[in-house]
């Protein structure tokens, strides 16, 4: 697909490939010229939605270009949060007042210094995996007011999970973007074994993903569906899916 055409979703991608066969077979200039409107207003609205949000601090900035150039974060910017989510996370840890954050998949840590950089945290304990990523994070931090708020748990999520409970810990924001066959599985823990506080949230990205969700047309939709149905029936909590992005799923704890 030709760079920026559609940028919207898989809907749109499809739309756009349309418009590239037809360029192709030199077919119908009129389907052509309105399929070919449809990709422009798809992607001036995502343009559009980016703009209207406040800009990146000098350190997100700093990751999300250091990502996209590194060779060893293979992803590149499409496992970034990037600047539309990251303002959603702050604007929510703000909106709770979140002393406490925990992340479940912090790859190169733009959400993590997004949720950290909130005006009332005080600590923000972030899980992966993948030691590069703790060394390019810390090396980000270092010498930053965020290089003690930050602490980066190494390991399966579920083993840092059950030491941070032995560890007393309560957390007033969490955002699950990692494994999403474990979704349910952290939730689970983190709901049963009350680390989540009494006026928490958690926030659970590609609860969308791709469009796979609802028609469950992989494993990852599928696992996901089944995730999403699960909270549905929780009574103890609240939640909406939001389309940001690739849906963020947000789950508030009911206040008794």
């Amino acid at each position: 697909m030709e760079t920026g055409l559609c940028d919207l979703g898989p809907a749109v991608e499809i739309v756009g490939n349309m418009l590239l066969e037809i360029r192709r077979l030199n077919k119908d200039e009129k389907l052509h010229g309105l399929i070919s409107k449809c990709c422009d207003i798809a992607n001036g609205q995502m343009k559009y939605v980016d703009e209207c949000g406040f800009p990146e601090t000098e350190l997100q900035a700093t990751i999300a270009k250091d990502t996209e150039s590194d060779e060893q974060t293979s992803y590149g910017l499409d496992m970034l949060s990037g600047a539309t989510e990251g303002n959603f996370l702050k604007i929510t840890a703000e909106m709770l007042q979140a002393r406490n954050i925990l992340e479940i998949g912090m790859y190169t840590g733009y959400g993590a210094v997004s949720m950290a950089e909130s005006a009332f945290c005080e600590q923000l304990v972030t899980l992966d995996m993948n030691p590069y990523y703790e060394t390019f994070l810390k090396s980000r931090l270092a010498g930053t007011n965020l290089e003690n708020k930050i602490r980066i748990m190494m390991g399966p999520a579920i083993d840092s999970l059950v030491q941070l409970k032995e560890e007393g810990k309560k957390f007033d924001f969490v955002f699950i973007d990692a494994d999403k066959q474990g979704y349910l599985n952290y939730y689970k823990y983190i709901m049963d074994n009350n680390l989540l506080g009494a006026n928490g949230a958690i926030a659970c990205d590609n609860a969308l993903w791709y469009a796979k969700t609802y028609n469950q047309s992989d494993t990852n939709g599928k696992v996901l569906h089944e995730f999403i149905e699960f909270v549905k029936k929780d009574e103890r909590v609240y939640q909406i899916l939001l389309p940001i992005r690739d849906g963020i799923l947000l789950i508030k704890r009911k206040v008794n």
